[in-house]
């Protein structure tokens, strides 16, 4: 710890906070004060706004609750990290923001960027990698799985195989080859899964002469990606492979070439799970993760379109090959007799958890009249789960389809109440029970009483667009080699919404079509996107108010009904910037929609 600094924060690894009085580490009174730090020790030198960090931890409560749960958690931080009272303040806070004080607080982010930027630009090259080198313990806060860390984990992650990458090089240039080596060993222990860093060691063993060595790493990259996201390396290992490692010693024919583009399938629907078209996400270990840990109540959050039903089904195909039994209801695929009733509703559902489980129950006598649905509906389940073995993933998709019916409050209470007897009855059959829930509508729009329910409690995984990395790396599937600024433009294009980036690459790639063409047309009927568009419009044909509402974020007017903003962030059309602002998702929905809805009017 430097001079001045009174408190310092590692988050590479994990997180971990001492002060100047080492024997007594300071203690947190919750979680949250930690996830609280962190974020303000990540902005360190700038301040945070309250209204964003009560946002990011306790989005289902509302603004009062909200405030009063922040000044809590601040004062807890200020207990934990604070000196006698006379001493310059640690933490600072203003009416609308929370800082803390760079002079007196340092963190092992802050000097990794640091000593990162001096191995790039400083003359004591090796010393500054070393450092930079020595600096990265692991993946940043590794147990926070908030999306929003996925930037800069992936920044940090890149810096890091930067400065591998230009260890290894600076080693082998001076014919140092058992440095290189260790230093590569290192590495991809600790960044298991960046290729780049394999990449770097297969460099070094081929440059030590050890041809078959760097074969081996390959084989073992290719295992670490399979295992964790059923992936092969990227067409840039391949490549690197081959031009080290040359021709196949053991004589086996060669991989496949770089340039071979995967066959074509088709932009729309669940992404099938073996399709070499899937990007993983943040998102994909988070849930993996979280199923692991064999949590009670899982909340797969995000908007139409960005990929929730491909999430589920790829990462459900490999519980499936665990110990776990996989159910899956799809809410959409019911028919309108099943969702008239609650009795039909919940017969249908018992029908189909009881038979995908395999349990071997006679429904028509365990269903008495006398009790009503909810408590039939929960003695199948509990029977289903007493009668199978091991842990059961019951996955629920497309769960926005119940909400507005009139029983909806009554089966999240019972969903809800799964999830209370799993903790309350630790040797019953609920405790074999994880929850998946996927749902794009903030449930407290219609659900009358959120703490009856499973959307308060649950692990939340909100799911985003994709940015320009997945953009990049979803080029790179389709085999073409995007600029850095065309990866951007193309980002910007579609605004990352996957199922359009798709569409688009279709017509780039499979169709000839030129990017500045693409740019062009983007917002026409005709165009690329036009079906995409007209049943965009088709959908608020069929809502008045809500195309009004659309028509005054088309003239920048405020909405009449605050709901608003949440039904069509929902339906994919409307994203919520970084300062509250709302934005179209897509800069040609924006054009398209204005000239339509203006020729409507007219």
């Amino acid at each position: 710890m430097n001079g001045n600094a009174a408190v310092s924060v590692q988050m590479l690894g994990g997180l971990r906070v001492s002060t100047r009085e080492p024997a007594v580490p300071p203690k947190f009174r919750s979680r949250t004060a930690e996830r609280l730090l962190s974020r303000l020790a990540l902005r360190l030198g700038k301040s945070v706004a309250k209204s964003e960090l009560m946002e990011l931890l306790w989005p289902e409560s509302d603004g009062d609750r909200q405030a009063q749960n922040l000044r809590r958690a601040l004062a807890d931080v200020r207990q934990a990290l604070e000196e006698e009272p006379g001493i310059p303040l640690i933490v600072h806070a203003d009416h609308d923001h929370i800082w803390l004080d760079p002079e007196r607080v340092q963190t092992d982010v802050a000097i990794f960027k640091q000593t990162t930027d001096a191995g790039l630009e400083g003359s004591e090259e090796e010393s500054n990698l070393r450092s930079a080198f020595q600096l990265y313990t692991g993946r940043l806060l590794p147990d926070d799985d908030d999306p929003r860390i996925g930037v800069y984990r992936m920044e940090l992650e890149e810096l890091f195989a930067q400065t591998v990458e230009q260890l290894i090089a600076l080693l082998l240039r001076n014919e140092r080859h058992d440095e290189a080596l260790r230093v590569g060993r290192h590495a991809v222990t600790v960044a298991p899964l960046r290729e780049d860093v394999h990449v770097a060691l297969m460099r070094a063993y081929a440059s030590a002469g050890l041809r078959s060595q760097a074969i081996r790493q390959f084989e073992e990259l290719e295992t670490l990606l399979d295992d964790q996201w059923g992936e092969p390396p990227s067409a840039k290992s391949v490549k690197a492979l081959e031009s080290l490692a040359g021709a196949d010693p053991t004589g086996e024919p060669s991989r496949r070439p770089t340039s071979e583009v995967p066959a074509a399938e088709s932009a729309g629907g669940a992404v099938p799970a073996g399709s070499p078209f899937y990007i993983a996400r943040d998102c994909d270990g988070a849930l993996r993760r979280a199923i692991g840990r064999r949590e009670t109540t899982i909340l797969v959050h995000g908007a139409r379109q960005v990929g929730k039903t491909s999430l589920l089904g790829r990462v459900l195909n490999e519980v499936r090959r665990s110990d776990s039994r996989v159910a899956i209801t799809d809410f959409q695929v019911l028919s309108r007799s099943q969702l008239a009733t609650a009795d039909a509703f919940c017969r249908a559902i018992a029908y189909g958890f009881s038979t995908q489980l395999g349990a071997d129950l006679n429904l028509p006598a365990m269903w008495n009249e006398w009790l009503g649905p909810n408590s039939n509906l929960d003695a199948v389940v509990e029977s289903a789960l007493a009668k199978v073995e091991g842990p059961v993933v019951w996955a629920m998709d497309e769960t926005d389809r119940l909400f507005g019916t009139v029983f909806a409050d009554d089966f999240f209470g019972l969903v809800r109440s799964w999830h209370n007897r799993r903790a309350m009855e630790a040797e019953g059959p609920f405790n074999k029970l994880t929850l998946v829930i996927a749902y794009a509508t903030e449930a407290h729009l219609f659900i009358k009483d959120i703490n009856q329910s499973p959307f308060n409690v649950g692990v939340r995984i909100p799911m985003r667009d994709f940015g320009e990395a997945e953009t990049r790396e979803l080029s790179l599937r389709y085999g073409t080699t995007l600029k850095d600024s065309e990866v951007r433009r193309l980002a910007n294009l579609t605004g990352g919404q996957p199922f359009l980036t798709r569409r688009a690459l279709d017509a780039l790639v499979l169709g000839g079509t030129r990017l500045d063409d693409l740019e062009a047309n983007a917002a026409q009927e005709d165009g690329p996107f036009g079906e995409h568009l007209r049943r965009l419009l088709d959908v608020l044909d069929r809502d008045e108010p809500t195309k009004d509402e659309v028509r005054r974020l088309l003239r920048n007017q405020p909405f009449r009904d605050a709901k608003s903003a949440h039904r069509l962030i929902a339906g994919g059309m409307l994203v919520r910037k970084s300062d509250g602002a709302l934005e179209f998702r897509v800069p040609a929905y924006r054009d398209f929609l204005g000239r339509s809805l203006d020729a409507l009017n007219s």
